[in-house]
């Protein structure tokens, strides 16, 4: 199954390699592949193999020009804390199109919803928050051009997201009646 980040990374990669080589996407091949053990990463591609007799390199080195070129990677709080919003994001979308489901069946998934509202709530407060901690850049409220200013307007801004579904501590009572605790 190709996905959207498969087609991104094979994009990206074929970009370096006219970059660095002059290469367009007919001259090489990028096949995305997943590598057989997770401690080598998500993804991976053979290309340097394909390209070492042509560019008459070994394919380490061009596998390390390719990466260099692709820019630094994430430290490991940053990995940490993208995969974890990678897998919130997931599962969010999940009970979503679940709760769409029990309503397209005639359900009222009153309980669901409010969790979903709540725990989807938590989760767009946080990442603004979160991402200040990451880029090492101070908000500010300018013309929204930046990432400095896009990150003091989604700052500003956060308060305002509980409101706008109701606040936490009426989904949060409506989420206990449903579960009986109340």
């Amino acid at each position: 199954m190709i996905l959207p980040i498969h087609e991104q990374v094979r994009a990206r990669v074929h970009a370096v390699l006219g970059e660095l080589y002059g290469l367009s996407a007919a001259d090489a091949t990028v096949s995305i592949e997943y590598p057989p053990n997770r401690t080598l990463g998500d993804l991976g591609t053979p290309v340097a193999f394909e390209l070492a007799r042509r560019l008459r390199k070994a394919p380490r080195a061009i596998a390390q020009e390719i990466a260099g070129a692709l820019g630094p990677q994430p430290g490991d709080r940053a990995a940490n804390e993208i995969g974890r919003f990678v897998a919130h994001l997931a599962t969010l979308r999940r009970m979503s199109t679940s709760v769409a489901g029990m309503l397209d069946r005639g359900a009222q998934p009153a309980v669901e919803a409010a969790l979903v509202k709540d725990i989807g709530t938590a989760f767009e407060r946080e990442i603004p928050e979160v991402f200040r901690h990451l880029i090492a850049t101070e908000p500010s409220l300018g013309d929204g051009q930046g990432y400095a200013e896009l990150l003091g307007m989604a700052m500003l801004r956060a308060p305002g997201f509980t409101i706008r579904g109701g606040t936490r501590e009426i989904l949060r009572g409506m989420i206990a009646r449903g579960l009986g605790l109340r």
